[in-house]
């Protein structure tokens, strides 16, 4: 709203200036044009959006300025990139693929551990607040606020701390952000999906075919909807994932349970508590990349862009088949490979093959000859002079 604040601003001064005394429905096009092609981008597309909805609600503007707002801006947007993206080096791509293992296997490990340990527990209210317990009541009532744990075991908030205290516990049970993002760029590197595609997955988009097949229906940013059958590591990335969340989404609210990506955060404070769809900004993923001490092949922070992760994927798949030798094997010559897959054909054979190169030649001389056409009366007098092509008849 600051924004567009100040960009009424901006052009009712710069009106103000050129001795303009009216409404928005008197303003002429030159005076719009002048004021654009003296301001920023920003500014102009910001006033063009609040003429175009002040006309649409009340319909005030003159034909002139409708069409000039119906076009293309006028200053230029900035220029689109011409060279591709090069893919991430080996250096580069290993890594973030055994990182995003090794975190989703650990917390994986973790939280089926911790579901074992919850079925030993018993309520905390009744009994002491121990780990088993804090687990117990947690996978009961799901990832609590700490005034609801302390409201309900009855104990306050700082003898919970001497005894052990809340954090950790909700961890264990339910994937936090970092877990999330990690089976996420899992999924993207197998898959090449971009975030973006990933990112509003709804449970509804997966289409399964048996327990090893599945069809993923996402939204490619400029080519629309998109389907993919995922490989098999794919899927089991995804089989874990759907196990990891599957505690966490039945205390989710109504209207979250579909989507594929549910965290816990003890940030999240709302009205079903910590359980929330991640939002993965590039500070989020920022600090991800730094706590993992992930580098690029320049000793910076790893960069991680989207467009270079579906093109180190695809370069992988192109190159997967190939062994990375240039030299010449000797056991797969010319002359081996067509002693291999070739052989002397019998004089039957030749026969039959000549006979089939013969006709196939006859039809090509054939087709190009004109056809006469002669009346029944006259039949006789063609084959008189034409015996050779008319001696079928």
């Amino acid at each position: 709203m600051e924004h567009y604040r100040t960009a009424i601003g901006l052009l009712s001064r710069f009106a103000d200036e050129h001795g303009f005394r009216g409404g928005a429905g008197a303003l002429t096009w030159p005076l719009l044009i002048e004021f654009w092609m003296g301001t920023s981008r920003n500014w102009e597309n910001l006033t063009r959006t609040l003429l175009t909805s002040w006309d649409a609600a009340r319909g005030g503007l003159s034909p002139q300025i409708r069409e000039h707002l119906a076009g293309e801006p006028l200053k230029a947007g900035p220029r689109r990139r011409t060279e591709p993206f090069a893919p991430y080096s080996t250096t580069e791509w290993d890594p973030l693929r055994a990182c995003c293992e090794r975190i989703t296997d650990d917390a994986l490990r973790g939280h089926r551990a911790g579901l074992k340990a919850a079925e030993q527990g018993v309520d905390p209210a009744n009994g002491q607040w121990t780990r088993e317990n804090a687990l117990w009541l947690l996978s009961r009532h799901g990832p609590l606020l700490e005034r609801q744990i302390s409201a309900h075991v009855e104990l306050h908030h700082s003898t919970i701390l001497k005894r052990g205290g809340f954090a950790g516990h909700a961890g264990v049970l339910f994937p936090t952000v970092d877990v999330a993002l990690a089976y996420r760029l899992s999924l993207g590197t197998m898959t090449g999906i971009v975030p973006d595609g990933l990112a509003d997955l709804e449970l509804g988009d997966l289409d399964w075919a048996g327990d090893t097949t599945v069809l993923l229906d996402f939204v490619k940013g400029r080519g629309g909807p998109q389907s993919l059958v995922l490989s098999p590591a794919a899927v089991r990335v995804l089989r874990r994932w759907l196990e990891h969340s599957a505690l966490l989404r039945t205390f989710a609210a109504p209207e979250d349970r579909g989507s594929l990506w549910l965290v816990y955060s003890s940030r999240y404070k709302g009205n079903t508590g910590s359980v929330a769809v991640p939002r993965f900004h590039e500070t989020t993923v920022f600090r991800w990349i730094r706590r993992n001490r992930l580098l690029g092949d320049d000793g910076q922070p790893f960069r991680l862009h989207k467009h270079r992760i579906r093109t180190t994927f695809e370069n992988n798949c192109d190159t997967s088949a190939w062994t990375g030798r240039a030299t010449i094997d000797p056991h797969h010559s010319a002359r081996v490979e067509g002693d291999h897959y070739l052989s002397r054909p019998t004089p039957t054979q030749r026969h039959a093959i000549d006979t089939v190169i013969k006709e196939a030649q006859a039809d090509l001389v054939r087709k190009p000859t004109p056809r006469s056409c002669w009346p029944v009366r006259t039949s006789k007098q063609p084959r008189r002079r034409c015996p050779r092509r008319c001696g079928s008849w």
